[in-house]
């Protein structure tokens, strides 16, 4: 039986992608892409195949820096915006919005995979009901 692939074979293949993408005109990555399925399919991997995509989505987002993920009901206004991305910036991170209107208001900041700021509504409200819970 056949071992799955690994996270970390996946996140290989998309670091690899990066470097092999990376400054590719069309039809270089046309045929790079055509070369890439040739070896996913001699090792065997094309049944991973999603889960090296959505590592290299992430490598591919990650490439110019770490990304920051503003969290928002409503889209932010340019000057934060803007700010934001300068601030961000310093610290070598990328800005990356997401609007969720069931965050009711505030803002969430997701450095990287580690929560940093939760300044929502939404959760102000949960932390208030387990602290009621709890005592």
């Amino acid at each position: 039986m056949k071992k799955p692939m690994s996270q970390d074979k996946a996140r290989t293949y998309a670091k690899v992608m990066v470097d092999f993408f990376e400054g590719a005109t069309e039809a270089e990555t046309k045929k790079r892409a055509k070369r890439l399925k040739e070896v996913l399919q001699k090792r065997g991997d094309m049944k991973r195949v999603s889960s090296v995509l959505q590592e290299f989505q992430k490598a591919w987002k990650e490439r110019k820096g770490k990304i920051a993920t503003v969290v928002s009901a409503q889209s932010l206004e340019d000057a934060t915006r803007k700010e934001m991305r300068q601030s961000l910036a310093k610290k070598r991170f990328v800005l990356e919005e997401r609007v969720d209107p069931g965050v009711i208001g505030g803002v969430a900041l997701y450095l990287g995979n580690d929560f940093v700021i939760d300044s929502t509504l939404q959760g102000k409200l949960q932390r208030f009901a387990k602290f009621l819970q709890h005592g």
